[in-house]
């Protein structure tokens, strides 16, 4: 599978929010940077890693959460068919897409 994906969930003052955090496998352990930005998946590794998905399991897991944070061309395609997105909406750090969605 090449995409790699975690649930995260957070309760505050009540309310519980669940952000799915998702990226292709083979970007994992790796730091990208371009304009001033930087996108660190070595640092920032365990956000991501979680679980490996197919597209089907990573559209089941995009039901109903509140967030989604996408990184890597398989993973934003993917979300693309449960979720508003596209490969062209997304910022590309050192050359590689990444995009946040909000379910407001």
């Amino acid at each position: 599978m090449p995409i790699v994906a975690k649930v995260h969930t957070r309760t505050l003052q009540g309310v519980t929010r669940t952000v799915v955090a998702a990226c292709d496998s083979e970007l994992l352990g790796k730091a990208y940077s371009s304009g001033g930005l930087v996108l660190d998946l070595k640092a920032y590794a365990p956000f991501y890693k979680g679980e490996r998905v197919s597209a089907k399991r990573l559209g089941e897991m995009l039901e109903g959460v509140d967030s989604v944070n996408l990184v890597g061309g398989k993973a934003i395609a993917a979300a693309g068919k449960v979720i508003s997105v596209k490969l062209s909406d997304a910022k590309k750090i050192g050359g590689v897409p990444h995009l946040q969605y909000y379910n407001i």
